[in-house]
């Protein structure tokens, strides 16, 4: 551990960015609250639900303005980590259903989402955030945070599904351990792993906030990117924020 006097970072000061996000979030209560802009052209919108074995539940929801966003929560009874939904659109006669456009969790591209409580996950790598490991390396670095400069990072790129036979999160686990050990890089970049639909190096995405469905569960990514910091490798993930690839309907 450096010899340094770490500057922990105040929680009460970051805002809580889930009231800004569309998408599907569980609260502290255990609730989970579903937001999802439409068009103003539609009739009426509904939220259907696999809950276990039970039949699917259809529920109207309505908008509070008139910005688009249509807005419902569900009681902690009623759902749970991994539950299917999609959204239906009436409009004009006919009717639509829809994966939710924010997914967490795809199993297929364009087949029902999946909710996804990320407060279950238990993550082991606190010390590695609060500075506590020589091996961090951040653009924030100074004096006091402990933090190794960007300039010591030796990088090591990787896709997913090519990186091992298996082409998975779980797979990718395995050998990082010889990218640090044996090949002495300090730091993995991992190409875009949101779900696209022309199985390339994932760069035209179609669902931006769900790993892609063949390279394993949010929790499997999870997992590879807390082994790596367990085991002195920083982590930068590629994103494509800025545009979308092809999708198809169902």
């Amino acid at each position: 551990m450096p010899n340094k006097k770490v500057q922990k970072l105040n929680l009460s000061l970051v805002p809580n960015m889930q009231e800004r996000f569309l998408g599907a979030y569980f609260n502290k209560d255990g609730s989970c609250t579903f937001r999802v802009f439409v068009f103003p052209d539609i009739d009426e919108l509904y939220l259907e639900l696999k809950h276990k074995n039970c039949p699917v539940k259809r529920y109207e929801m309505f908008s509070a303005s008139d910005n688009g966003i249509f807005e419902m929560t569900l009681g902690k009874e009623e759902i749970q980590n991994g539950d299917r939904y999609r959204y239906i659109i009436r409009r004009k006669g006919e009717e639509y259903s829809v994966k939710d456009p924010c997914s967490m969790w795809q199993d297929c591209y364009f087949k029902w989402s999946r909710l996804y409580n990320h407060n279950l996950y238990q993550w082991t790598d606190e010390d590695w955030h609060l500075g506590f490991n020589a091996n961090r390396v951040s653009r924030l670095s100074n004096d006091t945070n402990g933090f190794d400069s960007v300039n010591e990072l030796r990088i090591y790129e990787l896709h997913i599904g090519t990186f091992t036979k298996e082409g998975t999160f779980k797979s990718a686990k395995e050998k990082i351990k010889y990218i640090a050990e044996k090949l002495r890089f300090n730091a993995i970049e991992i190409m875009p792993v949101e779900n696209t639909y022309s199985f390339n190096w994932g760069y035209d995405g179609v669902d931006k906030y769900a790993p892609n469905h063949t390279y394993g569960t949010p929790d499997d990514l999870k997992d590879l990117i807390n082994y790596a910091h367990e085991i002195g490798i920083n982590v930068i993930m590629d994103i494509v924020p800025n545009h979308l690839g092809p999708d198809i309907a169902e």
